[in-house]
């Protein structure tokens, strides 16, 4: 795909960085692209890292090595310390209104539009998102959800509403009730949960594990609910793999912790029986059956094949968004999308759905078909 977009407007910002910085980026478009990735994502974490109290001062902490910080940083320590269960400039001045556009303007001003189209993206102005909110007549008290988020425009607009009329006692959990998304873009992702570290700075609560409800997942392939265990198959370069979790894992408070130590024991290198052994030692372990620790171990199973075969442990990272997305409350009182993903036909060589009930879904208009859906539509 990088040859493709090459030679449209990929090229300007190429060439300028590359008289910039004294480096032929176009000789290689594809590390190019993976480097201004890197760099958007840095930026993200770094900006929601300063909004929160005590990591601030840590990160611009001049005695410690650069090398130090930024390790901290990925880590995702400083984001767990403050509080937030899922998020591997000075902002405390800024609006909700101005800091809603941050991370939109700045991925959209590196990223090339010819790359961003290609993967199918167009995202939606924050002025376009509040009249479509309007229009539709939701209440702050409504839920919502955006199945293809992006940075997360409609979910932020609501967040910014209400939190414009929110007592000072109200929680973070409390102002993202019911607000939901997920994406396929791992940078829109995270692009999306930093914003809302941002907006809750002050709200957030150390130690209570917040969970961010926006996720790195699939609208159009999600995980399966098979009883009382969440499944998912995964065509990778080394094969297909099947993934079983159990729900009473899945809606634990305690599960991106749970997973974030599993895939530390993945990368240690320890066999499966002694990941197993560890991990069913956990609170969040207490509720699975004897037929699900069966199941779970399974996919531990994978996990370790994968890694033996030299893949790291992003894919625990990937399975625990998957899985979270996957049991995201229903009855949502509107959903919301972008009409020109499904008019463009989405990425290249996609197939453009036509099943009604998704049509309804990426299409937020009322349709006879919206009792099948799991996000019950509300027209506008």
């Amino acid at each position: 795909m990088a040859a493709n977009i090459a030679g449209s407007d990929t090229e300007n910002p190429a060439s300028t960085q590359s008289e910039a910085h004294g480096e032929d980026y176009g000789a290689n478009v594809a590390a190019y692209l993976f480097a201004l990735n890197t760099f958007i994502a840095l930026v993200a974490k770094l900006v929601a890292a300063l909004a929160l109290k005590g990591a601030a001062e840590d990160l611009r902490d001049s005695a410690s090595p650069i090398r130090e910080r930024l390790q901290v940083l990925e880590s995702g320590e400083l984001f767990a310390n403050a509080g937030v269960a899922n998020i591997n400039f000075d902002v405390s001045k800024k609006s909700p209104d101005s800091t809603r556009d941050l991370f939109k303007g700045l991925y959209q001003s590196f990223v090339p539009r010819a790359l961003r189209h290609a993967l199918g993206e167009f995202y939606t102005p924050d002025w376009l998102a509040a009249h479509v909110m309007n229009e539709a007549g939701w209440q702050r008290r409504d839920s919502l959800t955006d199945p293809t988020c992006g940075t997360g425009t409609f979910l932020l607009e609501g967040l910014r509403r209400r939190l414009t009329h929110a007592p000072a006692s109200a929680t973070a959990e409390e102002l993202l009730a019911g607000l939901q998304g997920m994406d396929l873009n791992p940078l829109a992702v995270l692009a999306a949960r930093a914003s809302l570290v941002v907006f809750l700075s002050q709200r957030l609560k150390p130690g209570k594990g917040l969970r961010l409800p926006i996720y790195l997942a699939d609208a159009i392939n999600p995980v399966d609910l098979v009883g009382g265990v969440f499944e998912h198959h995964l065509q990778t370069e080394k094969g297909l793999f099947r993934f079983t979790v159990p729900k009473a894992l899945v809606t634990h408070a305690d599960f991106f912790a749970f997973f974030t130590r599993l895939r530390e024991l993945v990368e240690e290198g320890q066999s499966s029986a002694q990941i197993f052994s560890t991990l069913m030692k956990q609170d969040a372990a207490a509720r699975m059956s004897m037929g699900e620790q069966a199941q779970f171990q399974q996919t531990i199973d994978s996990l370790t094949r994968l890694h033996e075969a030299g893949w790291d442990g992003i894919w625990c990272s990937i399975l625990a968004d998957r899985f979270a997305a996957g049991a995201m409350p229903p009855g949502c009182m509107m959903a919301v999308g972008m009409r020109r993903w499904l008019q463009s036909g989405g990425a290249p060589g996609a197939t453009r759905p036509t099943n009604p009930a998704l049509l309804a879904l990426c299409f937020p208009l009322l349709s006879p078909h919206a009792p099948s859906l799991r996000w019950p539509i509300r027209g506008f």
